[in-house]
């Protein structure tokens, strides 16, 4: 459609510089047709007859230029009227702050007013939506002070309510005066729809992720629980049991006796693996709150590889933090312990705390190669896309970064109010449309 209008609008300002060459060339004729009539002896009671003819002969080219001309503007404003429907795009302009608006056939129909029908900037007004009418004021008044024009915002049409997005550039005098705006106006609604469904979509899954991964909790504990309660009683009972055989037979039977012995040490290491296990599952200290539970996983990771941990706290402590705030702050941190250990080859790593802000701030740092956070969520790398919807759940935020020097800077804050249990996590995009509606 574009490049029909302008092939059109090429074609018709070529008509026009070949209208205007052939009347220059007819003018010119009949010019020195007059001439040549005085220079070959016609009697000058003739001449004014030919120079009537003359004139009348420029008028009819004249007529025919300027009906040229308005055919061309005629075909011009019918292609832009075509292009403006089928993008559902309108245009205005006006050249006085609260002057007459000149609309285009396609900015009536989004506002449902018929065409022709007098707008004034008054009249405008009147058709955005109430809630929305002192922003789109504050917007236009700052436009006539020299800031852009571009928001989106609601009108009443016809009983409806719909979505426009208006954009518009002010021209001024070199006093500062408007000398005029040029405007257009495009009807979103079907987008603010699509976008507030999508936007709606994410929060339910993000709603059930919250959902699966308290459930997750939950039946880790329990698991948790069971292993060190009910198999450490067993394998307890199973290592006394062994003890006193060992003690009956060290004289009478010293060969069982022996395997007794090698027997407990059998059982005392199903037992380390059961508190480890049940610890990995979920560690005992977090029953203690996420101080302690923050220190274990620092000698854990010591225990396990060679890299240096420390841990940094608050001088007067945290303040008292629930479980339910407490966990995911604990299963980030643990992940970003897990990613240094497996892919930073660093060798000293830090945990920061501070509560400031009505926030909890954590800040685990490194001194490995590096991290691209935009390999999150791809095949096999999900770490981080669990880490970001972690926080996203509890109404934070999460950030990676790269120091000049190296290493690796993860930053996560966390509200101390984290959002009810079953309500839907806030959505990134709805933000991004607020804010675009607040312009």
């Amino acid at each position: 459609m574009l490049e029909q209008t302008l092939s059109a609008r090429t074609t018709q300002r070529r008509m026009v510089e070949a209208g205007g060459c052939v009347l220059a060339l007819a003018a010119a004729a009949l010019l020195a047709l007059t001439l040549l009539g005085v220079g070959n002896g016609v009697p000058s009671a003739f001449l004014p007859t030919l120079a009537a003819c003359a004139l009348a002969g420029l008028s009819l080219l004249l007529l025919a230029r300027n009906r040229q001309r308005v055919e061309a503007l005629q075909a011009s404003r019918a292609e832009l009227e075509r292009a403006q429907a089928v993008a559902h795009v309108g245009s205005w302009r006006i050249t006085e702050p609260r002057g007459v608006i000149e609309w285009s056939a396609e900015t009536y129909r989004i506002f449902g007013i018929a065409p022709g029908t007098p707008i004034d900037y008054a009249a405008f007004l009147a058709c955005v939506h109430a809630d929305d009418r002192e922003r789109v004021r504050q917007a236009w008044t700052r436009a006539l002070a020299g800031d852009g024009y571009d928001l989106a915002h609601r009108i009443v049409r016809e009983g409806s309510v719909r979505w426009v997005h208006e954009r518009a550039q002010f021209e001024f005098d070199h006093n500062g005066a408007l000398r005029c705006a040029t405007g257009t106006v495009q009807d979103i609604t079907e987008r603010q729809a699509a976008d507030a469904e999508l936007c709606h979509s994410r929060q339910r899954l993000r709603a059930l992720a919250a959902h699966h991964q308290r459930q997750m909790e939950e039946e880790r504990a329990n698991v948790a629980r069971e292993i060190h309660d009910e198999l450490g009683q067993y394998l307890t009972t199973l290592r006394m049991d062994a003890a006193m055989l060992r003690n009956a037979l060290v004289d009478s039977d010293p060969r069982h006796a022996e395997r007794l012995t090698d027997m407990k040490g059998l059982i005392d290491e199903a037992i380390r693996a059961v508190r480890r296990v049940s610890g990995a599952l979920r560690p005992t200290a977090l029953d203690l709150g996420l101080e302690p539970a923050l220190e274990w996983l620092v000698e854990d990771l010591e225990r396990r590889s060679d890299i240096a941990c420390r841990l940094s706290l608050p001088p007067a402590g945290l303040p008292a933090i629930d479980e339910r705030h407490a966990l995911p702050v604990f299963r980030i941190v643990q992940e970003a312990l897990t990613n240094v250990v497996r892919h930073a080859q660093a060798s000293q790593v830090s945990i920061e705390l501070a509560a400031h802000d009505d926030a909890l701030h954590v800040r685990v740092s490194d001194d490995g190669i590096g991290f691209d956070p935009m390999r999150g969520g791809t095949e096999g790398h999900f770490g981080v896309l669990g880490m970001h919807e972690r926080a996203t759940i509890q109404g934070g935020s999460i950030t990676w970064s790269t120091p000049p020097g190296g290493g690796t800077v993860l930053d996560l804050r966390v509200p101390n109010a984290a959002p009810a249990p079953h309500a839907a996590p806030a959505c990134d995009e709805c933000a991004v449309l607020r804010r675009m509606g607040a312009h």
